[in-house]
C-alpha cells in the first residue's frame, strides 16, 4: 500500500511536469495563415519556422514569398526558401535569424525573430471582417515589418521582400508578363483566359498579383537564391518570361526599419454564375481596382485597428471556454472565411460562395454551408443567405428535376449547376443526398432568420421550402438507403444522423 501511494505521488509529479511543459510549449499549427483572402489568393507556412520551407498555397503547391534582412552586407533569411527544382519543391540553405515566437489571432499572424543584433517582428494581416463587407471584399493582404537594433551599435540594415510569379499561375510551364501602373507593380499569366477552368486542388491561371510599391523590381534566373548580392538577373519590368526558365519574381528592398507591404490580387472576374461573369463585390464601393488599392494602402492603420478590436472580442469570447478552444478558433477563422468568395448576382443579390477542398472542388456545397454556418450567424447572418441563395436559384431553374434540395451549384469558380452525383452528364438520384440537403436547407434558413437575417428570403421562397419540408415529413424519420455528407462511408439505411436532421 505504501508502495502504491509512493507510485501515485510519482505519477502525479510527472503528469504535473508534463502539463507545465505543454503549457509553455508554443502552439504549432499544421499550417500557419499568412495571406488568406479567398480560395485562390492563399499563402501559408507549413513549417515549424517561417524560414524552414517555401511558403505554399493551401493545396500544398508552391506560392513562394521570401523575406530577409541585410545587416552590414550579410543577408539573414526570415521567410521562405531559395532554389526551386522541376518538382516545384524547395532546396537550398541560407543563414537565418532564429524565430522565437509565433502568435495567431483571427485576422493576424505575428512572428518574432531575434539574434544578438536585432529583434524583428513580421505581422501578416488579412482583414476578413464579416461585418464590414467593404473591407472583407477587398482582395488585399498586408505584411508589416519592424526591425529593432538591440546591441547598442550602429548598423546598415535593409529589409527585403519578394513574391514569385508562381502565385499567379497553376502551371509552372506558363509564361508570365509584368507591368507597372500608377500605384503598383504586377504580374500575371501572359495568356489571360479568365474563368477558363475549374477544379479541386488547383491554383489560379488568370488575373494579376500586385505589390503596391512602384519601386518593386523584377528579378529572375535559375539561381533563385534571393539576396540581391548574389548572382541574379534584373528583368524588364514590362517583359514576358517563361516561369520554368526564369523563375521571375517581384522584389522590394526597403531601407526603412519599419514599413508595410500591401499585396493584392486582381482576378478580373472571380465567379461565373449561371452563365454570368460576375465582378468582385468591392466594385460596389470602387470603380476600379487601382482606386480600391489606393484606399486599401491609405487605410492600413484604420484597418489594423479594426482587426485588433475584432480579434480581442473573439479571443475573449472563446477563452471563456478554454485556451485551447481560443487557439483552434483563431486558427480556423481565416481558413473558414477565406474558403469563400463574396460577389453579387446581376440583380444585386448577395452571394457568398464556398469552395470544397480535396474533395470535388464543388462551389456552394450545402453540406459545407451547414457546419460552417455558426460563425457567419454570429457576425453577419446575411452571409448565410448569400450561401443558400444559389442553391435555391438552381433548384428553381428547371435544370433540377428532383423533389429534394441540390448538393451544390458547380465546381469552383464555375457556379453553373450541380456537378456532384453525375454519371456522364446526367444527375442520377442514387448519387444524391436527399434528406441531408433538405434538412440542411431548412435548418440554415430557420437559423439565419432567427439570428437576424431578412425574413423576406424565406417568404419569397416559401413554396420550395414547403416542398422540401414535406419531403422530410415523408422520408426523414427513417431514411432509406442513401448518401449523407460522409459520402466516403457509402450508402446507408436507417442513418441516425439523417433521421435527427430530418426530425
Amino acid at each position: 500500500m505504501l508502495l502504491a501511494r509512493s507510485t501515485d505521488r510519482g505519477i502525479s509529479k510527472i503528469m504535473m511536469e508534463i502539463s507545465e511543459r505543454n503549457t509553455r510549449e508554443k502552439f504549432r499549427p499544421s499550417a500557419v495563415p499568412l495571406v488568406t483572402v479567398d480560395p485562390y489568393f492563399s499563402i501559408w507556412s507549413m513549417a515549424d519556422n517561417l524560414y524552414d520551407d517555401v511558403t505554399r498555397h493551401w493545396t500544398g503547391r508552391r506560392n513562394p514569398m521570401t523575406a530577409g534582412v541585410y545587416i552590414d552586407d550579410s543577408f539573414y533569411l526570415l521567410m521562405g526558401q531559395s532554389v526551386p527544382n522541376s518538382d516545384r519543391q524547395s532546396v537550398g540553405y541560407m543563414q537565418y535569424i532564429p524565430q522565437i515566437d509565433l502568435e495567431i489571432s483571427p485576422t493576424r499572424t505575428k512572428y518574432i525573430f531575434k539574434n544578438d543584433i536585432v529583434t524583428i517582428t513580421m505581422l501578416f494581416i488579412s482583414p476578413l471582417l464579416l461585418d464590414r463587407l467593404d473591407i472583407l471584399s477587398r482582395p488585399v493582404s498586408y505584411i508589416e515589418y519592424n526591425v529593432e537594433v538591440t546591441d547598442g551599435e550602429k548598423h546598415e540594415i535593409k529589409f527585403q521582400f519578394d513574391i514569385s510569379s508562381e502565385c499567379a499561375i497553376d502551371n509552372v510551364y506558363s509564361s508570365v508578363k509584368f507591368g507597372k501602373i500608377r500605384n503598383s507593380v504586377f504580374c500575371g499569366n501572359s495568356k489571360q483566359h479568365v474563368l477558363s477552368k475549374s477544379g479541386d486542388s488547383v491554383c489560379i491561371e488568370w488575373g494579376y498579383i500586385h505589390i503596391a510599391d512602384t519601386s518593386t523590381k523584377i528579378i529572375g534566373g535559375m539561381n533563385k537564391c534571393r539576396p540581391l548580392s548574389v548572382k541574379r538577373e534584373e528583368l524588364d519590368i514590362n517583359g514576358t518570361y517563361k516561369v520554368f526558365e526564369k523563375y521571375p519574381y517581384m522584389v522590394l528592398l526597403k531601407e526603412e526599419l519599419s514599413g508595410v507591404i500591401t499585396l493584392a490580387y486582381d482576378d478580373i472576374n472571380p465567379i461565373e454564375y449561371f452563365g454570368d461573369k460576375l465582378e468582385d463585390y468591392y466594385k460596389k464601393y470602387f470603380q476600379t481596382f487601382k482606386e480600391m488599392l489606393d484606399v486599401a494602402v491609405s487605410q492600413y492603420e484604420e484597418v489594423k485597428k479594426l482587426c485588433i478590436e475584432f480579434d480581442e472580442r473573439l479571443i475573449n469570447d472563446t477563452r471563456k471556454v478554454s485556451e485551447k478552444y481560443e487557439k483552434i478558433t483563431s486558427l480556423a477563422y481565416r481558413q473558414a472565411v477565406a474558403a469563400h468568395k463574396l460577389v453579387e448576382d446581376k440583380n444585386g443579390n448577395l452571394l457568398f460562395l464556398s469552395k470544397e477542398c480535396h474533395s470535388n472542388g464543388c462551389v456552394g456545397t450545402l453540406d459545407v454551408t451547414y457546419p460552417s454556418m455558426p460563425l457567419f450567424l454570429k457576425y453577419n447572418p446575411e452571409l448565410v443567405l448569400g450561401m443558400l441563395r444559389p442553391i435555391i436559384e438552381f433548384a428553381q431553374s428547371g435544370k433540377w428535376q428532383f423533389d429534394f434540395a441540390p448538393h451544390d451549384v458547380g465546381q469552383y469558380p464555375l457556379a453553373n449547376g450541380q456537378v456532384y452525383g453525375q454519371e456522364g452528364n446526367e444527375l442520377l438520384e442514387k448519387f444524391q443526398m436527399p434528406v441531408e440537403e433538405c434538412g440542411n436547407m431548412m435548418i440554415c434558413v430557420a437559423a439565419a432568420v432567427k439570428w437576424g437575417a431578412d425574413f423576406g428570403f424565406a417568404k419569397e421562397n416559401k413554396e420550395i421550402l414547403k416542398k422540401w419540408a414535406e419531403y422530410l415529413i415523408d422520408n426523414g424519420y427513417d431514411p432509406e438507403n442513401q448518401l449523407c455528407t460522409d459520402d466516403f462511408a457509402g450508402h446507408l439505411t436507417h442513418n441516425c444522423n439523417l433521421s435527427l436532421k430530418g426530425i
